[in-house]
């Protein structure tokens, strides 16, 4: 985005953090944007370090927390997330610690040593399953993650915030959604 369009979602953020302290919410995910890391130049990383900043300044002034999730822009990997947690420096910006996002990039580089480095900058957890070929359509337990190494990890570092659930799966005939 130029930065007309950055400055109307910083204006939409502070709608964002009004709705937020009305429910008493301590955290509000704003999205790094830009491409994946692999591609991104460095005014992309400096034009998101820039706007996250300034919502981070309002943000704190409330005691509210932003959270950047690992998804396919700036915070795909474990590096780039924590390239941009350093170029933000602000101490109430976090992460929604996605395994499954970081594992359809770097799947040998998703889970313990991820929570680790990330340490107290996760701020919430995402917990969803990957299949074979990045496929979403699976149950958690049913993919390639290991999440009983995950959480050992997470309780390690003390981490004692949320844990929300996402699945991808499809309802069909064989399964409902409530199953799911």
């Amino acid at each position: 985005l130029g930065d007309d369009e950055c400055e109307k979602q910083v204006d939409n953020f502070k709608r964002y953090m009004e709705i937020a302290q009305k429910l008493e919410c301590n955290m509000i995910r704003v999205w790094a944007g830009g491409p994946k890391p692999n591609i991104a130049r460095k005014d992309h990383w400096y034009r998101a370090a820039y706007f996250i900043q300034k919502t981070a300044d309002y943000a704190l002034s409330a005691d509210i927390k932003i959270v950047l999730e690992n998804d396919e822009n700036l915070t795909a990997t474990v590096e780039s997330t924590l390239k941009l947690l350093r170029l933000i420096d602000r101490p109430n910006v976090g992460i929604t610690y996605d395994p499954g996002n970081i594992y359809r990039v770097t799947p040998n580089y998703y889970g313990i040593e991820a929570v680790r480095r990330f340490g107290k900058k996760i701020f919430h957890v995402h917990v969803k399953d990957v299949g074979d070929n990045n496929n979403l359509q699976v149950l958690l337990g049913e993919g390639n993650l290991n999440y009983p190494l995950i959480f050992k990890a997470l309780k390690e570092i003390g981490y004692q915030g949320f844990v929300t659930a996402e699945c991808h799966k499809e309802p069909s005939k064989d399964m409902s959604d409530i199953h799911i």
